[in-house]
């Protein structure tokens, strides 16, 4: 076999490509890129929710919770619509927001009846007995019955029973007042602050303010509350 003339090297195998990298074949198809994950790109944060519409969110939350315990407190205690019945002669509102009375609120005194006083008391005799008076308004009727009994200056001579529609339910209420002035020649009975002695449910009955109480002409009379002037007209039953 001739040998290989004077210069011609050594023809060498070629090399396989370096660990890592592809074969490039012949085929011109251009570099395959290197192995191994994408370069970490980290995620873009939530955005933050704006701060002025959570405070919005919580401030209209409060608003209507405010709301709504008022609702509740004003059907709990009467407010504008009757439920609360108190010891005083203010009649629930009307539709006209005027207290409801069947009499002059001054009658002369000759328009009223004879009150001359018996021997075993003060209160003039035209006074004594049962008086009622029905109020219609836009939560139903409330009754009223007033009853008056014989007795002197420091006794409790008025008892008020209130009864009438409260929400979903009804009030009952019992009041009491004492004779604080001695009638004299009976123009008017002068009552001391009412307490409660029943009260279902206790929240719509309250103690009501001292009041004068009147006869009128035809069997009725009048009670006045004293400071504010809210007076209810009652007929004999």
């Amino acid at each position: 076999m001739p040998r290989p003339g004077p210069g011609a090297g050594t023809v060498r195998a070629p090399q396989p490509p370096a660990y890592g990298h592809p074969y490039s074949g012949g085929h011109g198809a251009g570099q395959t890129p290197a192995y191994g994950p994408p370069p970490y790109v980290p995620a873009a944060p939530a955005p933050l929710r704006d701060s002025r519409s959570t405070v919005l969110l919580v401030a209209i939350a409060l608003v209507v919770a405010l709301a709504a315990g008022g609702t509740v407190y004003a059907l709990m205690n009467g407010g504008d619509t009757g439920h609360r019945a108190g010891g005083d002669p203010t009649p629930p509102p009307t539709s006209a927001g005027a207290p409801e009375s069947t009499a002059p609120d001054d009658p002369s005194p000759a328009d009223r009846p004879s009150t001359s006083a018996p021997a075993d008391g003060t209160v003039p005799a035209g006074y004594l007995g049962q008086w009622s008076t029905t109020i219609d308004n836009a939560s139903g009727e409330h009754t009223r019955t007033l009853t008056i009994q014989q007795g002197k200056v420091g006794d409790t001579v008025m008892s008020l029973v209130a009864d009438g529609p409260a929400g979903s339910g009804t009030y009952h209420c019992v009041f009491e007042a004492r004779l604080t002035a001695d009638p004299g020649s009976g123009d008017r009975l002068e009552l001391g602050a009412s307490s409660v002695t029943v009260g279902e449910p206790r929240s719509s009955c309250t103690p009501g303010a001292a009041s004068t109480i009147t006869l009128l002409s035809g069997d009725s009379l009048q009670r006045v509350t004293t400071g504010t002037g809210e007076q209810l007209t009652y007929t004999r039953d």
